[in-house]
């Protein structure tokens, strides 16, 4: 079904207002009101979420990339936004202010986000893991991962920071030790990353045989990592490393996605100048 939206009242292809029901897209339930003759009525959506809605209800299903398993938008919530329903918990102090796309996980070096163990998000073969990161961050500090720094058996994979560099790493599948890693120096970056935090957006992806590195779209380099990526029931953490208890993220993030196959450059790219419209 085609929607649009015209002075915050929804509408069909004809320019009139739908009949009475529900549509579930990406997660989201949209309630439609009643129609009396041809008369268009207003959309019933929480006030806050009003923009997410259009955004997401304009929007045609079929262009959503393929392969996503997993959507965190970080918009008041920390719900999965995919078909996959792997909803968050909050623990310690969190909170939301302004983002790249609406709002965003604001962390304090405390907070973080654990999301429990599903299979949807136990990829051995190939995987995309895509977020925007604001940081002055030093420190030894993950922003997203599957990687329980204690036992390296459970080491699946992890973007993190360490000194001056932002790590994409991930461990070989059937090993208990043994990893790769691309390091990205962003110290002098545009200026200076760290002086002068700005959005970035950082891309991780394993097709099989090589782990690859993008910031803001852009290649920055691979390595090449045999036999899969190791397995693990370990929970996804955002903010945080060792099942939330040790290197805390202090900074923002926002849109975390990730995908059950390697995304390509060129679908990076345009993802990414997909938020600069």
């Amino acid at each position: 079904m085609y929607m649009s939206f015209e002075n915050n009242l929804c509408k069909d292809a004809d320019g009139l207002a739908p009949v009475v029901g529900t549509i579930l897209m990406v997660g989201i339930v949209v309630v439609l009101a009643a129609v009396i003759g041809t008369q268009a009525l207003s959309v019933d959506t929480p006030d806050d979420h009003y923009e997410r809605f259009k955004e997401i209800t304009e929007q045609n299903v079929e262009d959503l990339p393929d392969g996503l398993v997993g959507w965190w938008t970080f918009d008041d919530t920390i719900n999965d936004a995919s078909q996959n329903s792997n909803h968050g918990v909050m623990n310690g102090d969190i909170s939301y202010i302004d983002g790249v796309s609406g709002k965003c996980l604001d962390l304090d070096g405390n907070g973080y986000v654990e999301i429990p163990y599903d299979s949807t998000l136990d990829m051995t073969d190939a995987i995309t893991v895509s977020v925007w990161l604001k940081t002055s961050e030093t420190s030894f500090a993950y922003a997203t991962d599957k990687w329980w720094y204690s036992g390296s058996a459970d080491r699946a994979w992890s973007l993190n920071f360490q000194g001056n560099n932002l790590v994409w790493r991930a461990s070989y599948n059937g090993q208990d030790s043994g990893s790769e890693e691309i390091k990205y120096d962003y110290s002098d970056y545009n200026g200076g990353w760290l002086t002068s935090p700005e959005w970035k957006y950082v891309t991780g992806t394993y097709d099989g045989n090589n782990l690859s590195l993008y910031v803001d779209g852009e290649f920055i380099g691979e390595k090449t990592l045999s036999d899969g990526i190791i397995s693990t029931s370990r929970p996804l953490f955002v903010g945080a490393g060792n099942d939330g208890e040790d290197f805390h993220y202090d900074g923002q993030i926002d849109d975390l996605q990730i995908y059950n196959r390697a995304l390509s450059e060129s679908e990076i790219s345009a993802i990414y100048n997909s938020y600069l419209k």
